[in-house]
């Protein structure tokens, strides 16, 4: 007779999949932003007039140099944006802002117009595309704008890339990063989450223990930092009205993703996930952890019940109990054996669900 769910998996710690958390922290991200809307329209705009008049940009203001040095930046372009698409959007500003240098130097609305025939204005596109297009690309706010909100979604992938590595293979860190600029920094993390993807380290996505000590909070708050200095140098050039509108939109951006996150991982700062911090590879670390959980499971009720993983390591009752003791208290004459195979196995606890989670997040588009 086949075991039951209950029984298979009676000693299983249930982890709610952090990309799931993630593709789900952007839902209505933009809802809050004030000029969202008026820039969205902009950036419609930018991309539908690239995509579908690409070949004649490049033969009227890219095809003699020195703007023809440019023109290899319009090859494959096919941007299309979904607003409510997080990752439509992110898709689109990474093939869009490559392009601020070429179209500042070289795009000139009167040449295209030269280039262009009667018959084909009415056919292909408009005046008032052709208007919208040459005003977005002519307006640096706009492009700022862009870069801000490219910034919220590369804090997204920063933890995304962090939470599918491992520990046993170099990681990738943004404030480490010798890469000059932000769009290299963005790059260049994108290429190592390409190697992320396809290593087949069995240990990729091993975070509970780092995670039950908070790792992604502080890491969304150096992130955040390191953003603001960058926001402040890319915002040079516009006026002071427009720096604060870039300023409060990544503020509303930044704490939308934070509120969310916050409460999404506050499962980890209490009983049982916060137990897994006892396999944390900081010993000091996991030591803390451990004086918590102490805590939280004397103020529980007697005739409560906690999840195996709990019983085992922090009831007096337990063998394990003296071991954590003495663990915690670094008295070597006791044994920790059964204490370190515990510890052991939190550390290979997965926080990332990549076979499912995939498809989730093709089917939003996140």
């Amino acid at each position: 007779m086949p075991l039951s769910t209950e029984s298979y998996f009676r000693h299983a710690l249930w982890i709610p999949d952090v990309l799931h958390m993630l593709h789900n922290a952007t839902k209505d991200l933009t809802k809050g932003l004030a000029h969202f809307d008026t820039w969205m329209d902009r950036h419609r705009a930018v991309c539908a007039f690239v995509h579908h008049c690409k070949g004649r940009i490049v033969s009227t203001c890219f095809s003699t140099p020195p703007a023809s040095y440019s023109a290899k930046a319009f090859d494959g372009f096919d941007a299309s944006v979904i607003e409510w698409r997080w990752g439509s959007l992110m898709d689109s500003l990474d093939q869009v802002l490559p392009l601020e240098s070429p179209l500042s130097r070289h795009w000139s609305c009167e040449r295209y117009k030269e280039g262009t025939s009667d018959n084909t204005v009415g056919r292909e596109e408009n005046e008032d595309r052709l208007c919208k297009f040459n005003e977005a690309v002519r307006n640096l706010f706009y492009w700022v704008y862009g870069k801000m909100l490219s910034m919220l979604g590369t804090i997204l992938l920063h933890i995304q890339t962090l939470v599918e590595s491992c520990k046993c293979h170099p990681a990738w860190s943004w404030h480490t990063s010798q890469a000059g600029s932000f769009e290299a920094r963005r790059n260049e993390m994108k290429r190592f989450f390409g190697i992320v993807f396809n290593c087949s380290c069995p240990n990729k996505g091993a975070w509970a223990p780092d995670l039950a000590a908070g790792m992604l909070k502080d890491l969304m708050n150096v992130l955040v930092e390191q953003s603001i200095g960058e926001l402040i140098i890319i915002c040079r050039g516009l006026t002071p009205e427009e720096r604060g509108v870039i300023m409060q939109e990544f503020e509303t951006g930044r704490q939308k993703l934070l509120q969310v996150l916050q409460e999404k991982l506050a499962f980890w700062d209490v009983l049982p996930h916060h137990i897994c911090i006892a396999g944390h590879s900081d010993e000091d670390v996991a030591r803390d952890g451990l004086r918590r959980c102490l805590a939280m499971y004397a103020g529980t009720p007697s005739e409560a019940k906690h999840h195996f993983l709990v019983t085992a390591m922090l009831d007096q009752a337990s063998p394990v109990h003296l071991q954590v003791l003495a663990f915690i208290n670094r008295d070597s004459s006791c044994p920790t054996d059964m204490l370190d195979g515990l510890r052991a196995r939190l550390r290979g606890i997965r926080v990332v669900g990549r076979s499912i989670e995939a498809k989730h997040a093709k089917g939003k588009k996140t």
